[in-house]
């Protein structure tokens, strides 16, 4: 039997089921908790400002993982629900988010 999928092409095991955007602001804020609760996936596209991130803590403006303009990131397991953002600078950003299960 053959793969469902052809040689060279990856698979991916997982569904998208929903999609939201994040505005990040100066306080701290992570995807809404009801539509993540199943997720087993989460990838986020930062747009409009630089983004800083944790899933261990709450970030701050100068402390976490920086994200600029345009990065993707893609998160697993219980760091999907932890996820938190905060922008970086004076100019609030949004987060373009899907998740899978």
């Amino acid at each position: 039997m053959t793969a469902p999928w052809g040689k060279g092409q990856a698979w991916d095991p997982l569904t998208t089921f929903a999609f939201e955007q994040i505005t990040v602001a100066a306080t701290a804020i992570g995807p809404t908790a009801a539509t993540v609760a199943n997720a087993l996936r989460g990838v986020f596209v930062v747009e409009t400002a630089d983004v800083r991130y944790r899933v261990d803590s709450v970030p701050t403006a100068t402390v976490g993982m920086l994200l600029p303009v345009g990065s993707e990131l893609t998160v697993y397991g219980n760091d999907v629900r932890n996820i938190t953002f905060i922008r970086t600078g004076g100019v609030s950003a949004t987060i373009d988010a899907c998740y899978a299960r």
